[in-house]
């Protein structure tokens, strides 16, 4: 008779492969693992069921499944573990076939950049040799190193026709002698010797001109110093001339004053004497006379002393 695991409605594994340690508790209240009610015949309280959904998740941490079978059942064995090996050892194999394959990509990489640069730069020494060629083998340039090496131009030259029958041979055209090559450069060397005196020359009368007009600014320059120092020199007179103008007025004006003072200095002691003779003339006995004159009183006096009587 063959026994059917009937699966566990919480945990979806088997309950007749983990032992009732294992298991633990029921997880639904009011029941047991056996099937029956609960022993107390109540319904559990709520530290009851959380103590039991502890209890379940305590179990489930124990058993740890994988796969709905437990771990008892995935233990490595001894026929296994060989197999094991090979696989770990064909994964680092191939690992590190890997990053060779990398290492070597990159190297091949580098050198391919290496050898573009090299391309490259070679190329442009072929491009620069190539211009510089071309540069040589222009008509100038030619001509310029064939009169370096004494050569001239051979001009309109006459040819000279001989006959193949053996007949008197013609000259075509007119020949004329090649002008010489030392004589005309030393024509040459001689107009330039000219050229260049006449241009040295022409610089040291312009230097010359420059040294006069720069004469000619220093010497305006002293001329205009000369007549800023008269100015200033006239200026500092005339200030001079008028600072003492102004003491003599000063002078004049305090002489014045003193002037002025002194007057009224006089008349106030003029009229002080004045005051004090006038009682004098009033105690003196006035003599009665006709002619103020021939007593030789002044008139004034005399009126003075008439009003008095």
């Amino acid at each position: 008779m063959t026994t059917t695991a009937r699966p566990d409605r919480d945990t979806g594994a088997p309950t007749g492969f983990l032992p009732d340690a294992l298991r633990g508790p029921d997880p639904r209240p009011g029941r047991g693992r056996t099937g029956g009610p609960h022993p107390s015949g109540v319904r559990p309280s709520a530290a009851e069921a959380a103590r039991l959904r502890r209890s379940r998740r305590n179990a489930k941490m124990a058993t740890t499944l994988r796969g709905g079978a437990p771990v008892e059942q995935r233990r490595l064995t001894s026929r296994q573990i060989p197999f094991v090996a090979v696989l770990v050892g064909l994964l680092g194999a191939g690992l590190a076939g890997v990053l060779w394959l990398n290492t070597l990509t990159d190297e091949a990489g580098i050198r391919t950049n290496q050898a573009t640069s090299k391309a490259a730069a070679q190329q442009l020494q072929i491009e620069a040799l190539e211009s510089d060629i071309a540069v040589r083998s222009a008509t100038p340039a030619i001509a310029a190193a064939a009169r370096a090496l004494g050569l001239v131009p051979a001009g309109d030259a006459a040819i000279l026709v001989v006959p193949t029958d053996g007949g008197a041979a013609t000259v075509v055209g007119e020949p004329k002698p090649v002008p010489d090559p030392v004589a005309e450069a030393a024509a040459a060397q001689a107009a330039a010797a000219a050229a260049q005196q006449q241009a040295d020359a022409a610089a040291a009368a312009a230097a010359a001109a420059a040294a006069a007009q720069q004469q000619q600014q220093a010497d305006t320059a002293a001329a205009q110093q000369q007549a800023d120092a008269a100015a200033a020199a006239q200026q500092q007179a005339d200030a001079a001339a008028q600072q003492q103008a102004d003491a003599a007025a000063q002078q004049q004006a305090d002489a014045a004053a003193a002037q002025q003072q002194a007057d009224a200095a006089a008349q106030q002691q003029a009229d002080a004497d004045a005051a004090a003779a006038q009682p004098a003339a009033a105690a003196q006995p006035v003599t009665p006379t006709t002619d103020p004159a021939a007593a030789g009183v002044p008139t004034d006096a005399a009126t003075t002393s008439g009003a008095a009587g």
